[in-house]
């Protein structure tokens, strides 16, 4: 047999499953997750601010441990918000699975490291967002129901105005090419003496929060839109890679081994849920639909690309050789609904976990999952 390779087939080779992680990460551990960070924040604020408050030294002692905390986790390439969220997803999944008496397969799973970095990323990034929005409030509602005083006070240089004025321009240098000139040196030179007024002390306050605005916050947004864009492009890639058009031209084609692949899916949203067994012989109850002819299996198809589902729960005897055919039909059900559940069923005769879970997995997209249960954990009615 003669292969004509396409020279762009060697770079989608190296590109991994695109699969971080077995699972999906909860929108709602996801949502409680940010609250607590958030709420946390807002009421540990306050103990960052005294009477009287060095404004440089409270901004400095903001930024330079976020900083390093961000050197810390590129080096690493994880952070602690990613590992502790990561964690608790994991042992809700396993809670979950406890719950429900059902076998979520990892053993077979292989995160993407490259993934798993970015992914990592997005959650460290998202996580600082919300800890400096958090430190924004507090403060904002600090400095709104509490009188603060700011002094410039320095035990090596109690009276050197040129230094502060130095190190505020250097924050100001943004600032001030929107907003003009922001602290002057007046301003600074009364601070420094320890007798600012109540205006000046408002205007410290502002310049505070502007600081950690610009220098804090929006800088992890930006972090945080590119790492989410770089994660999302790389999982296109990688599903476009595991479904590739023909990048090969095969001559004698006679002698080729048949592979059996997935196409793309392509909806964008569905409505309801829905339960089918697949070539099911044995009795199952009532609310599993069991399609075992081509007829039934052509309606439910056009059935579901005219209204794709929310949420399809298959139901596979493992028992069955995953055959090219059984497979295009499996796949053809699983591009027709958003989230999906392959349930390998065990039965009392020859079981094919491992031969299923090796063709299955490299094809599975984002939301969808293996299970495996016994035949005696369905109540047939």
């Amino acid at each position: 047999m003669t292969r004509l390779n396409n020279p762009s087939q060697n770079n989608a080779i190296a590109l991994g499953s695109g699969k971080a992680l077995p699972f999906q990460l909860s929108k709602g551990l996801i949502s409680l997750f940010s609250l607590i960070l958030f709420l946390i924040t807002v009421s540990g604020s306050g103990a960052l601010l005294s009477t009287p408050t060095h404004p440089i030294g409270l901004v400095f002692g903001i930024l330079l441990p976020a900083y390093l905390f961000l050197l810390f986790a590129l080096i690493r390439q994880h952070s602690l918000f990613s590992t502790l969220l990561i964690f608790l997803q994991k042992q809700l999944s396993k809670l979950q699975k406890q719950t429900e008496k059902n076998h979520i397969s990892y053993s077979s799973f292989e995160a993407d490291p490259k993934a798993l970095g970015l992914l990592a990323k997005v959650i460290m990034h998202g996580a600082w967002s919300i800890i400096f929005i958090g430190l924004i409030a507090g403060l904002f509602i600090q400095f709104t129901l509490k009188q603060y005083h700011f002094n410039l006070y320095s035990t090596l240089f109690p009276y050197s105005s040129s230094l502060y004025l130095t190190i505020i321009n250097l924050f100001n240098f943004l600032p001030n090419l929107l907003f003009g000139e922001l602290i002057s040196a007046n301003l600074i030179q009364s601070t420094l003496k320890g007798a600012p007024s109540v205006s000046d002390n408002a205007i410290w306050a502002r310049w505070i929060l502007l600081m950690i605005t610009i220098y804090g916050l929006l800088p992890r947004l930006c972090f945080l839109t590119f790492s989410y864009l770089k994660y999302h492009r790389y999982q296109k890639r990688c599903q476009h890679n595991h479904h590739p058009q023909n990048n090969t031209n095969i001559i004698d084609p006679a002698k080729t081994r048949p592979i059996s692949e997935r196409a793309p899916k392509t909806i964008q949203q569905g409505d309801e849920e829905l339960a089918i067994a697949l070539d099911f012989s044995l009795a199952l109850p009532k609310n599993i639909e069991v399609i075992n002819d081509r007829t039934s299996f052509n309606t439910l198809q056009k059935q579901l690309k005219n209204s794709p589902l929310e949420k399809l729960t298959l139901y596979i005897d493992a028992s069955l050789t995953p055959d090219r055919g059984l497979l295009r039909r499996i796949y053809t059900l699983l591009n027709c609904a958003m989230n999906n559940v392959i349930i390998l069923v065990e039965t009392d005769q020859h079981q094919r976990i491992q031969e299923w879970e090796r063709k299955l997995t490299p094809n599975l997209f984002e939301n969808e999952i293996i299970m495996i249960k016994p035949l005696s954990s369905l109540k047939v009615r």
